[in-house]
C-alpha cells in the first residue's frame, strides 16, 4: 500500500528533523566546550607544576649557598678556636680565642638574618624595605633610592611579605650590580585585594623579550605564580627598566 502524507504531517515530519539537527549541534558544541575547558585545566596544571619545580630548585640553590657560606664562614673559625683551646699556650692566646668567638657569633647572626630578616618578622614588610634602603644607602652613597609607600595600615600575610620583601631587595641588588643606574625607585600600593610593587631604575636595561633571564628574575616569577599573581617587566622610554609584580 501507500503511506501519505499530508500538510500536517510534512510538518511535524520537518520539525522533527530540525530538532534533531538542533540537538546534533547542541551536543558537539557542549563537547566542544568540555574539551576545551580540559584542555585548558591540563595546560595550567602544567604550567604550576613547572612553577613548583623552579621554585623547588630556587630553594635548593639557596639551601646549598647557605651551606657554602657555613662552611666558608664557621668551619675554619671553629677550627682555630678548636687548635687553640687544644695547644698548650691557651692562655697566651686567649685574646685570640675571644676574637674569633667573637667574629664566629657576627657571622652566625649575619646568616641567620639573611634566613629570616629580625625587621620583616616583627615590623613587617614597609619597615624591614626601608631598613634594607638605609643599610645599602650606608655603605653607597652613589645610588639614590626613593621608597613610596602607599600600602594601608592593615597587614599582609607572611607568605606575600616574604615574597614581595625578596623580590624588592633581588631587584635592587640586580639594578645596582648589572644597570649602571644612579637611581632606584621603588613603590609599594594596593589595588582591591592585589599588593604591587614597582621598582624602576635609570640604568643601561635590558631587553624585556629576551627568552634567557637570570636566576633572580626566574625565581621571582615562579614564586609569584605560585600565588597566581603577574611579574611584569618593562624597558623605560628615557632610560632603565621597570618590574612589576602583583599578587
Amino acid at each position: 500500500g501507500y503511506t501519505i502524507l499530508n500538510n500536517t504531517g510534512m510538518f511535524n515530519y520537518t520539525l522533527a528533523f530540525y530538532e534533531s539537527m538542533h540537538f546534533t549541534a547542541y551536543n558537539i558544541g557542549f563537547l566542544f566546550m568540555c574539551v576545551f575547558y580540559f584542555n585548558q585545566q591540563k595546560a595550567l596544571q602544567k604550567e604550576r607544576k613547572e612553577n613548583a619545580l623552579l621554585f623547588l630548585n630556587g630553594q635548593i640553590k639557596e639551601r646549598k649557598e647557605i651551606a657554602q657560606n657555613l662552611h666558608d664562614c664557621l668551619s675554619l673559625q671553629i677550627f682555630r678556636i678548636q687548635l687553640h683551646v687544644q695547644s698548650n699556650n691557651l692562655s697566651k692566646n686567649k685574646h685570640i680565642v675571644l676574637e674569633d668567638l667573637q667574629d664566629l657569633s657576627e657571622n652566625l647572626r649575619r646568616i641567620s638574618h639573611s634566613l629570616n630578616p629580625i625587621g620583616l618578622e616583627q615590623n613587617g614588610l614597609v619597615h624591614a624595605i626601608e631598613e634594607e634602603i638605609y643599610k645599602i644607602e650606608l655603605t653607597n652613597e652613589a645610588i639614590d633610592i626613593t621608597f613610596d609607600n602607599q600600602l594601608p595600615n592593615t597587614p599582609i600575610n607572611k607568605i606575600k611579605s616574604e615574597i614581595l620583601f625578596y623580590s624588592a631587595l633581588e631587584l635592587i641588588r640586580n639594578a645596582m650590580l648589572h644597570s649602571s643606574c644612579s637611581k632606584l625607585n621603588l613603590n609599594l600600593s594596593i589595588e582591591g585585594d592585589k599588593t604591587i610593587l614597582t621598582v624602576s631604575d635609570n640604568g643601561s636595561g635590558y631587553d624585556p623579550n629576551r627568552k634567557a633571564k637570570g636566576t633572580g628574575l626566574t625565581n621571582i616569577s615562579s614564586r609569584v605564580k605560585l600565588l597566581e599573581g603577574k611579574f611584569i617587566i618593562r624597558a623605560n622610554k628615557m632610560s632603565g627598566m621597570t618590574h612589576t609584580i602583583i599578587i
